[in-house]
């Protein structure tokens, strides 16, 4: 099984290329903490190399900032090419099949995900009684 999971921060603007059949793509990189500190105290990062192809490349094109905090799932894929020199170069990128944006968005942003605005919370009716027989302001059990 081929399978990732990463949490982690864009690390710049998102550019959208149109490849062959005028599919979007985009390459990027995602900042991964490592769970533990360095001898120095700090936490080191990760720079996990990602593309992007069709609906997910346009998503990230249009809601994706640099520094949004990104939940990506996809599967990793090692390809080639050659250089402008002419040297064979490897590459290992997580190839991304959902994405999605974790960093909360302003409701006067212009870039917010339509009918997804925040919503203020309504007040809630008083709870009925649970099914032990207690209500909010009851601090005594009634089998007691």
């Amino acid at each position: 099984m081929n399978s990732v999971a990463i949490v982690g921060r864009i690390t710049r603007e998102v550019e959208i290329r149109y490849g062959q059949n005028q599919t979007a793509v985009c390459g990027f990189n995602v900042a991964v903490n490592r769970p533990y500190k360095n001898a120095q105290g700090q936490y080191d990062a990760d720079f996990i190399p990602c593309v992007a192809i069709g609906t997910s490349a346009e998503f990230m094109g249009k809601y994706v900032r640099k520094g949004d905090l990104l939940s990506i799932t996809g599967r990793i894929q090692t390809r080639t090419y050659q250089d402008q020199n002419g040297q064979n170069r490897a590459v290992t990128e997580v190839v991304v099949d959902k994405v999605n944006d974790l960093s909360p968005k302003p409701v006067d942003n212009p870039n917010t995900i339509p009918n997804q605005q925040s919503k203020p919370n309504k007040p809630q009716p008083n709870p009925q009684p649970n099914s032990f027989g207690l209500d909010d302001e009851s601090d005594t059990l009634p089998w007691l």
